[in-house]
């Protein structure tokens, strides 16, 4: 009797904890958008001109839009249906998937103690809904797991709500298949797996791709190497953050070998494959948000292994003891003022991992020291109210900004997150990127294009692949065109296009106009060139020149090709030079070979390129 008292207690020392700790982030109002635009009928689109997945969670994505449909209101009502799921959540490990009370008031104190687990059971992120269908999972899994169709079918809901929780749940369905292994039983797993198949079945018609928008826009272009660094420093980062989900997750990985939770020996396959695919992917810039959905299925498994009566209650006690070990960051103590001890800046840790509650609690926090929420008070809101209805605005932070602009606004997000077109271009070349946040350079003319509706950009190759991926994403749905456009898009047919992102074109006349040594290098007129671009100038006829001017910034060298056609004739290389500020003005000898165009290719330096003029003799 005790122990069910204990387990019950917990559940509401959990409800109570989540409750004082719930919150919104930038992220989710990305998503809320969205969800507006469903429910006032404009379909499941960010801007409204064109359809771009902007969300990684359709599943949720439905859930909230049902909810706000009977609300029209988002803030309160996406909290509560977060509150609910995740308690929901929290009841099937405790009370249905622990074998005995004294078990369910473990997973209970392990859950209340994990600062990931409490973070992001609010958010406004889908993790609540990831967390309750991999709990039932593992209760089908253990409880019917003949039922393969059920089996499959919860994880293809998991998947639906984001899809790389397959990584979880295979391991435990191709278990389930094995136990009968027939062809039979591999029908029974891929009907349960229609939700995924339908859904992706619906994302390659209204969207004209795959996977989400976010898939190509957070990790395009960076080496495999820095994405794995970067993808360990999180898991690093994660341990330091939540110690609590960190432990659980290595104990039951070496656990699962033990008899009485060998039954879950797949559920801990998932859990390494996953985490091998947080460092490859580079991992993620909140901290401990991706430690969840595996930290469900290491509860799962952990259970298993409590024994009955008092000494079952030390493995809560010390799940307790290691979560109140944080301090003022414990889910048990933070309070109103969580998050205003120290500069926003300092909740980043070295490695741009951040401790998300703790920068945005104080602007949504349910407790919240200061007045009730009524909307974000943050000048990226401020931003977004400011655009006018049926404007243009850009910016990098598009959660705030877009859901306070006008539902026909057009917003350029730098990041790329809701841009179908920025999304495939090459990031900007940083090396102290952060996860999740790769700035994009605008494409000369791309602002204007956005502005007039009408492809303006200076680039040839970009305004080819620009038209289709508008087709993609504003065309009409079944046309043939449309559909071509889509193979072209998915078979990697636009790559060669986008090679040329960073090129920049002139004329030798637009390039003439000569500067001086020391002029500023990025003054108004010269020619800035993208990290990776080249520059090429058109000469307009044939000529054979026996020397060239050239002044460019002083610390880059500067490749000049001479070209005939497509044919290289000749190459001189200027700078860089070993002092100096701003142009350096350089004369070179030339072949005095013909040639109709020139190609200057920057390289080394401080990645900041220009070119102030260019003239031939």
């Amino acid at each position: 009797m005790m122990s069910r008292a204990v387990r019950l207690a917990l559940l509401l020392l959990l409800g109570a904890v989540l409750v004082r700790t719930a919150w919104l982030c930038d992220d989710a109002y990305i998503s809320f958008r969205t969800v507006r635009n469903f429910v006032e009928g404009e379909g499941l689109r960010w801007n409204l001109v064109e359809r771009v997945q902007a969300y990684t969670h359709p599943l949720w994505l439905f859930l909230l839009s049902g909810a706000y449909a009977l609300t029209h209101e988002i803030y309160l009502t996406s909290i509560a249906v977060s509150l609910l799921v995740s308690l929901a959540a929290a009841w099937l490990l405790g009370f249905r998937l622990a074998p005995h009370p004294v078990a369910g008031a473990f997973a209970l104190a392990l859950l209340a103690s994990s600062r990931s687990f409490v973070d992001y059971s609010t958010s406004g992120l889908e993790n609540p809904l990831v967390h309750l269908l991999l709990g039932l999972l593992v209760v089908v899994y253990l409880e019917r797991p003949d039922k393969l169709l059920a089996v499959a079918g919860v994880a293809a809901l998991a998947a639906v709500t984001r899809l790389d929780t397959v990584l979880l749940t295979t391991p435990l369905v191709a278990a389930a298949w094995w136990r009968v292994r027939s062809l039979r039983a591999a029908a029974l797993v891929a009907a349960g797996y229609a939700p995924l198949v339908a859904w992706e079945l619906f994302s390659i018609v209204y969207y004209g791709v795959p996977f989400p928008n976010t898939a190509y826009a957070k990790i395009a272009g960076l080496p495999a190497g820095e994405l794995v660094s970067q993808g360990a420093a999180y898991l690093e980062s994660c341990a330091r953050f939540d110690p609590v989900a960190a432990l659980a997750l290595v104990a039951a990985v070496l656990l699962a070998f033990v008899p009485r939770a060998r039954r879950l020996l797949p559920a801990a396959a998932g859990i390494v494959v996953y985490l091998a695919y947080l460092v490859k992917i580079g991992g993620d810039f909140m901290a401990g948000r991706f430690l969840t959905a595996p930290l469900v299925l290491a509860t799962a498994i952990l259970v298993q292994l409590v024994p009955r009566g008092t000494f079952g209650f030390i493995p809560a006690a010390l799940a307790l003891l290691v979560g109140l070990s944080r301090g003022d960051e414990s889910t048990f103590v933070s309070g109103g003022d969580y998050g205003t001890r120290r500069p926003w800046r300092e909740y980043i840790d070295q490695a741009q991992i951040a401790d998300e509650r703790a920068i945005y609690y104080k602007i949504t926090g349910v407790l919240r020291n200061g007045a009730a929420f009524r909307t974000p008070e943050h000048r990226w809101f401020d931003a977004g109210r400011a655009i006018p209805a049926g404007g243009v605005g850009k910016g990098a932070t598009m959660g705030f900004t877009g859901w306070a602009a006008p539902r026909d606004a057009y917003i350029v997000d730098q990041l790329a997150l809701t841009d179908p077109f920025l999304a495939r271009l090459p990031p900007r070349r940083n090396p102290g990127w952060r996860p999740g946040h790769l700035d994009r350079d605008l494409p000369a003319g791309y602002f204007e294009t956005r502005r007039a509706r009408q492809n303006r950009l200076d680039n040839r190759w970009l305004a080819a692949a620009f038209d289709d991926i508008s087709l993609v994403t504003s065309g009409p749905l079944f046309s043939g065109e449309r559909w071509r456009a889509i193979w072209r898009l998915n078979t990697g047919q636009l790559e060669g296009l986008i090679a040329h992102a960073g090129d920049v074109q002139r004329t030798l006349a637009q390039v003439a106009g000569p500067r001086r040594e020391g002029d500023m290098w990025n003054a108004p007129g010269n020619v800035v060139v993208p990290a990776g671009g080249t520059l090429f100038v058109d000469l307009g006829a044939p000529m054979s020149p026996r020397a060239l001017e050239l002044s460019a910034d002083w610390n880059d060298a500067y490749d000049v090709t001479l070209l005939r056609g497509e044919a290289v004739v000749g190459k001189v290389t200027a700078g860089p030079r070993p002092s100096g500020k701003g142009l350096a003005v350089y004369r070179l000898e030339l072949p005095g070979v013909e040639i109709d165009r020139l190609r200057v290719t920057p390289r080394g330096g401080d990645y900041r390129y220009a070119v102030g003029h260019l003239r031939l003799r």
